[in-house]
């Protein structure tokens, strides 16, 4: 598949460069740390379970780090391919954790595509950049995946000749995994095209909202 990108647009990433770069340099506040990266609004969506699936989502987390075997896989990651393989382990484990402790009344206890892989996305921002955590997981920042929303759909759109989206696109519309990851691979192509960090292209393209709405 031939995938052209529109780098006429590549100056208003540019132009953007030195503000991402000082959101980056700043890393998460205290409150971002104390959700551990997921606001508590994210979860209004997560319809279905019998607790706070913010509550889940901790309490993973902790196993996260005590068990130590998917984080030393991840901090050790040096590559977008080996990235991809742990991703799927970290995925994996999250679902099994939610079905076992919290599972979903509405389908057969799964969280949908859409919902397991934006907390595992955010959650590896929230590594990339808390303070406490960044000095181990920064160098993912070059090569993990962003977590999908309106902002980074529209910001693709924009940057990606031919593709082709709803004026109002969200996380909600990706399905299957099949989607997710083409979407993945689209803004991996464009950040590698421009040459910049992939993890910025989330922050590029909240920074750049006003600007996206059509």
């Amino acid at each position: 598949m031939h995938i052209e990108f529109n780098l006429s647009n590549k100056r208003l990433i540019n132009n953007k460069i030195e503000k991402i770069e000082k959101i980056w340099e700043k890393g998460l506040d205290l409150k971002d740390d104390k959700f551990l990266g997921i606001a508590g609004s994210t979860f209004r969506a997560y319809k279905g379970h019998k607790y706070p699936p913010s509550k889940t989502y901790k309490a993973w987390v902790n196993t996260f780090f005590e068990d130590n075997t998917l984080k030393k896989e991840l901090s050790k990651c040096k590559d977008r391919n080996t990235f991809l393989l742990i991703h799927k382990k970290i995925s994996d484990d999250l679902e099994d954790f939610f079905k076992t402790n919290n599972p979903n009344s509405q389908k057969d206890g799964s969280l949908s595509i859409s919902k397991k892989f934006k907390i595992v996305d955010l959650f590896i921002k929230y590594l990339c950049l808390s303070k406490k955590n960044r000095n181990e997981f920064k160098r993912l920042y070059y090569f993990c995946n962003i977590p999908i929303d309106k902002w980074s759909l529209l910001a693709l759109k924009k940057h990606v000749k031919g593709i082709v989206l709803s004026n109002k696109p969200s996380m909600g519309d990706i399905k299957d995994e099949e989607s997710y990851f083409i979407v993945q691979q689209l803004i991996f192509g464009a950040t590698q095209t421009i040459n910049i960090p992939n993890l910025y292209f989330d922050i590029y393209a909240w920074e750049m909202k006003d600007e996206l709405i059509e």
